[in-house]
């Protein structure tokens, strides 16, 4: 699981930096924290593959960060429309889920996206996934972003 979870870290910072244009902080502060008192967003791409190889990949986020990424996937600084930052979010976990499977699969094998799914998270859900072990923090422009996972496989 720890070399999992690493190389989750390389292949989410390297999406975020190369494709969502943002900086990460490879060294966040241990008592960074997502603002409890603010909305959650979530985007969530299941994938079906060979061998029972199956789950999801998600990204937790919260206003600020989601319009930033926005933002910068649009190349529009100008005040966007909600749908706008969702389906932003939701390209982003389409494009996280298909280098993450890549990168711990190999591309040999072929694995069924299925479109993603994106819906605001209560605070009770989003502190559980938070908690997990399957999910990983990384602070992308200064702002918190959470990519969690869940496989179906035991292997890994």
């Amino acid at each position: 699981m720890v070399n999992f979870m690493i190389s989750c870290r390389g292949v989410s910072t390297r999406i975020l930096e190369n494709w969502g244009m943002m900086l990460v902080d490879e060294n966040l502060d241990p008592n960074a924290s997502f603002n409890m008192e603010e909305g959650f967003y979530c985007a969530t791409t299941n994938f079906n593959g060979k061998d029972s190889i199956s789950g999801s990949y998600s990204v937790l986020c919260q206003i600020k960060f989601l319009d930033v990424l926005a933002q910068n996937l649009l190349g529009n600084e100008s005040k966007l429309a909600h749908e706008q930052k969702i389906d932003a979010l939701k390209e982003m976990s389409n494009v996280l889920t298909g280098n993450l499977i890549t990168a711990f699969y190999g591309d040999t094998l072929t694995f069924d996206l299925m479109p993603p799914t994106a819906f605001e998270m209560p605070k009770e859900l989003a502190k559980i996934v938070l908690a997990s072990n399957r999910t990983l923090t990384l602070s992308a422009e200064g702002m918190l972003v959470a990519i969690s996972f869940s496989l179906d496989n035991p292997d890994v």
